[in-house]
């Protein structure tokens, strides 16, 4: 996917648009995403406000083309608790 394809879905998923505690704009959320993945490598992992809940979700790159975007959203908290430990890790 590309970066706005991505972000696309992100912001149809979420409620809201509600992303890391705050109400985001599909374009906010483009140009974050990339400032972040620029400045700290291949992936960002945030928080995305979906019907059951707060959930940790990572956009990463994999690839240098236009359309070497995808996300990943846990499907149970187990999941999403080895997400955590990956952006908490010290």
């Amino acid at each position: 996917m590309t970066l706005t394809s991505t972000v696309s879905s992100l912001v149809r998923l979420s409620v809201d648009g509600h992303f890391n505690r705050e109400k985001f704009t599909a374009d906010r959320l483009r140009k974050q995403l990339a400032a972040m993945v620029r400045e700290k490598g291949d992936s960002y992992i945030g928080e995305i406000a979906l019907p059951d809940g707060w959930w940790f979700f990572e956009v990463f790159r994999f690839s240098d083309a236009a359309d070497g975007w995808d996300y990943y959203l846990p499907e149970t908290r187990e999941q999403e608790a080895r997400l955590k430990a990956k952006l908490f890790r010290v």
